[in-house]
């Protein structure tokens, strides 16, 4: 029998770059502006006369880019703006629409300096997505959208490819406690529309829309308003202006929250068809996304029919209090595991009561928690009765919850680098058949005795190995238990171990370890190359491979999880070894594996040569488990014992932390 002995490490030149974006800020000085300056917001839109030299104030809310924007009322309005800080030109531009943007301070004031010609509206606005002429949100012919003005004094832009020719009513109807504005524009900034205000705060408008035509949509409440709305585009292809809009009904009655239909209908026949139907007050009857009255609390409110061009109608509703019966929760009990939540569903009886609120108690929030929409999270073991009580009547129903502990999954990535042609001319067997050997041990002995979910990565660049890290473990919890093995060249250098992979990507231990430490649990990290031991460092006492774990491993002191049990790492050799190949078929390359791999699975219970279960060497006390010490100690035997039949020459495998009992393997079933 043919041995053949072949060294894993490969000397490298590693270059590491770091790219990254400089921003700048402009530091406010406390000085006042010029005086005579006219204060504006930012968010305005102010309506300016060009000619003479103006000056304006104005103070941000946010660090943040902004735009300067001119919006030309008659051709050929254009303007020359500066912004100044402390007299000092910071930023400058000229022309129409975006004329610059530049970066400014949150609660510094600033000088907005205009020159030019012709009549125009200006506006400085947060360059981000939605909140500039620039960067506008898209919106489809005849959608609506749904967004909300989160930050007082915030604008939002939408942008219309029009599909066809015709007419078109743009409503921004409030969701909350804001009177939304709007504004139309053309292509070109001229201002085309603006809205007008109906009862309950939403902003209505006309317009007929050119097939082809990009259109602009512009979006603001009060200076001090912040709150949702929704936006609505309602199109037609007839353009024939109503002269009045005749409803189903003048008057209508809603037990509760019951709902009905209001057809509308516009006068002469032919013309536009189009309405936006608007509560006066949504709280007590709110008018559906598809025109249907729903009735909210007991009292009334007027629901006006907006018809294309402005004519309109009115129909008044009455809603009426519906008493609640009783309450039923989706479940009686229901059996949860530690992590997993789940919905009360509350169902109120009769459906259509009228006061919808309601309180959810827990007995004990150790075991579960609940939220005030009736979602449950299980938090511990044990059980506790959760009640929801009617806000009307203090009407209950209970669930019995029983939380039993999360299941311990077990997921496995094995990565193995051995094409190598693209940087050293050749390739170098064994990783491959390492791979699939240990997958084949973890399909028959386990981690506590429960199978393992694999996956296997193979000659595959630095990324993807990334990628195959986060996506292997995606779903993991603390509970969870996840193993990676990476077999590839590697080399100790500047204090880090680095793992180079087939297309001569380097993937430092530093990056590694920032995978592995945002996946919850345990992880157990199997580290077969050259070098690898400075991930632990190479001492025999506890107390220095901490300090290598926490300083190499880590790249600075770690934090309690790698002082504690989150991880267990076996490294095939020290920081300066290397680690080698061994075949016993006459070809060499065919019965290739890492010395490591053949000592891992002869101690775990499979012959990588006989392709079979084999006994557990590793099980020292003979109890059906195998413990890190006892893995540990037995793969040094072996490792050495495999070199041995070679010649001289040294790899000692190094386990993190020493001394653990933590169970590794089990049969499958025992």
């Amino acid at each position: 029998m043919t041995k053949v002995l072949r060294r894993l490490f490969l000397g490298a030149l590693l270059l590491l770059i770091a790219s990254g974006v400089l921003s700048g800020v402009f530091v406010a000085s406390g000085e006042s502006p010029s005086q005579g300056a006219q204060v504006i917001s930012v968010g305005a839109l102010t309506q300016v006369s060009l000619g003479e030299v103006q000056t304006f104030s104005f103070t941000p809310s946010a660090n943040a880019q902004y735009g300067v924007y001119l919006f030309p009322e008659n051709e050929g309005a254009a303007a020359r703006a500066e912004i100044r800080l402390d007299g000092e030109t910071i930023a400058e531009g000229e022309g129409a629409l975006c004329l610059f943007t530049c970066r400014l301070n949150a609660g510094t004031t600033y000088e907005l300096v205009l020159s030019g010609s012709g009549a125009a509206r200006v506006e400085i606005a947060r360059e981000t997505l939605s909140r500039s002429w620039s960067m506008p949100l898209e919106i489809a012919d005849g959608d609506s959208y749904s967004k909300m003005i989160a930050r007082a004094g915030d604008v939002h832009w939408y942008a219309i490819d029009a599909a066809r020719s015709g007419a078109a009513i743009l409503a921004a109807a409030p969701e909350d406690a804001i009177a939304p504005q709007l504004w139309l524009f053309d292509a070109n900034g001229r201002l085309l529309a603006e809205s007008e205000a109906l009862a309950s705060g939403s902003g209505v408008l006309s317009a007929q829309f050119t097939s082809g035509e990009r259109y602009y949509v512009r979006v603001a409440a009060g200076p001090d308003e912040t709150g949702s709305y929704l936006l609505s585009c309602l199109r037609s292809a007839v353009t024939g202006l109503p002269e009045s809009v005749r409803l189903s009904a003048s008057e209508l009655t809603l037990e509760g929250r019951s709902s009905a239909s209001l057809i509308t209908e516009t006068l002469p026949a032919g013309v536009c068809p189009l309405v936006f139907l608007d509560s006066s007050d949504p709280t007590v009857a709110a008018v559906l996304p598809d025109g249907t009255l729903q009735g909210r609390q007991s009292g009334a409110a007027t629901v006006t029919a907006y018809a294309y061009g402005g004519a309109r109608a009115t129909c008044t509703v009455t809603v009426t209090e519906v008493a609640v019966e009783g309450i039923a929760l989706a479940f009686d009990s229901l059996a949860m595991e530690v992590g997993d939540t789940a919905s009360l569903s509350p169902q109120l009886i009769p459906e259509n009561a009228t006061n919808r609120g309601l309180t959810f108690i827990t007995e004990d929030e150790s075991v579960v928690t609940v939220d005030r929409r009736g979602r449950i999270t299980a938090v511990g073991e044990g059980s506790a009765r959760v009640v929801a009580v009617t806000a009307d009547g203090g009407m209950t129903d209970v669930a019995f919850v029983t939380v039993d502990p999360a299941p311990r999954r077990y997921r496995a990535l094995l990565i193995g680098e051995q094409n190598y042609a693209s940087t050293v001319d050749e390739l170098r067997p064994g990783s491959i058949r390492s791979v699939n050997s240990i997958k084949s041990l973890l399909e028959t002995a386990s981690f506590d005795g429960e199978s393992f979910s694999i996956s296997t990565l193979l000659d595959a660049p630095r990324d993807d190995v990334v990628a195959a890290i986060r996506s292997a473990f995606a779903d993991a919890a603390e509970t969870d238990l996840s193993l990676v093995y990476i077999t590839c060249h590697g080399f100790y250098r500047a204090g880090m171990t680095f793992f180079v992979m087939s297309d001569g990507s380097v993937l430092s231990a530093s990056d590694l370890e920032r995978e592995l430490r945002a996946i919850p649990g345990e992880i157990v990290l199997l580290i077969d190359c050259c070098g690898s031991g400075g991930l632990i460092g190479e001492a025999g006492s506890a107390d220095d491979l901490l300090d290598g774990i926490t300083s190499v491993f880590q790249g600075t002191v770690g934090p309690a999880s790698v002082r504690g049990s989150k991880y267990r790492v076996v490294a095939s050799a020290l920081l300066d070894q290397d680690s080698y190949r061994i075949s016993f078929s006459d070809d060499g390359d065919e019965g290739m594996a890492t010395v490591f791999a053949r000592a891992l699975c002869d101690a775990a219970g499979w012959s990588i040569d006989r392709g079979v279960q084999s006994a557990m060497n590793a099980d020292a006390n003979y109890d059906g488990q195998i413990t890190l010490d006892e893995l540990g100690a037995y793969m040094e035997r072996r490792v050495s014992w495999y070199l041995n039949l070679a010649g001289s020459y040294a790899q000692n495998v190094r386990v993190y932390p020493e001394g653990d009992d933590s169970v590794l393997f089990a049969r499958t079933g025992e």
